[in-house]
């Protein structure tokens, strides 16, 4: 097994790279990105295991874009859906579906506060018994951003949706996730331990189990390698 690799400095390989090839599902994601606005940065990473996810031993993964990136579809791959993350560019999201022969009905564009958006990246799963989650700091906080690149990564090992908290306060917008999800194990990933404990308890309440509390990469990396091993998952993901 390949050791997870963690990519902080590019958002185009934020999540992480695998040995081995994954089957190609027909969708596209295109997420508007501005290197000046950490929020964006948020967005791609909740986006990360909607569209790149291992279901038992087999990796899934669908083009998931940047706008701030060339639009190439080499393979000529033929998508059913385009999914929108952020204020794109129109003239950037014609571009994507004119790629990928998506028609214009079958756009959906996802826009709002960073917990609002994760909460409905979420919505990719029927249900998830296992839910990643990772503080949200607006500011850009050091610990917080790294926590993030390394729970999409984490996210996607387990085939788990990720969500945000704020570290004062679980937003409404992730706890309703966690119920609609039928979530039952949370993961938080939180280097330096930005949350408050009045978070961490909101989070995994209403018999919700807090499966584990990350607080140093090497922790991800060894749960990550084990798990795939493993590949044991319990979750229902919708098709990305």
């Amino acid at each position: 097994m390949k050791k997870l690799t963690i990519i902080t400095a590019s958002v185009v390989a934020a999540a992480c790279s695998w040995a081995g090839q994954g089957d190609i599902v027909p969708s596209v994601g295109l997420v508007h990105f501005d290197g000046q606005d950490v929020n964006t940065y948020y967005n791609y990473l909740a986006a990360v295991p909607v569209f790149r996810f291992w279901d038992a031993a087999r990796l899934t993964e669908a083009p998931l874009l940047s706008d701030g990136a060339p639009i190439a579809n080499e393979d000529g791959v033929a998508a059913s859906r385009l999914v929108v993350v952020g204020n794109a560019p129109e003239s950037k999201v014609d571009e994507v579906r004119a790629a990928y022969g998506v028609a214009a009905e079958n756009t959906a564009t996802l826009d709002g506060n960073v917990p609002s958006v994760a909460a409905e990246l979420a919505g990719n799963w029927a249900r998830a018994r296992d839910v990643v989650v990772a503080p949200y700091a607006p500011g850009g906080d050091k610990d917080a951003v790294a926590s993030a690149s390394y729970a999409a990564a984490l996210a996607s090992a387990i085939n788990a949706p990720l969500l945000y908290t704020y570290t004062k306060r679980a937003p409404y917008e992730t706890l309703s996730a966690l119920r609609r999800l039928g979530a039952k194990n949370v993961y938080v990933v939180d280097f330096g331990r930005t949350c408050d404990e009045e978070v961490i308890a909101r989070i995994g309440a209403e018999g919700r189990n807090l499966g584990r509390r990350f607080a140093r990469p090497g922790e991800v990396d060894s749960f990550v390698d084990t798990h795939l091993r493993q590949s044991e998952n319990k979750n229902l993901p919708r098709e990305a």
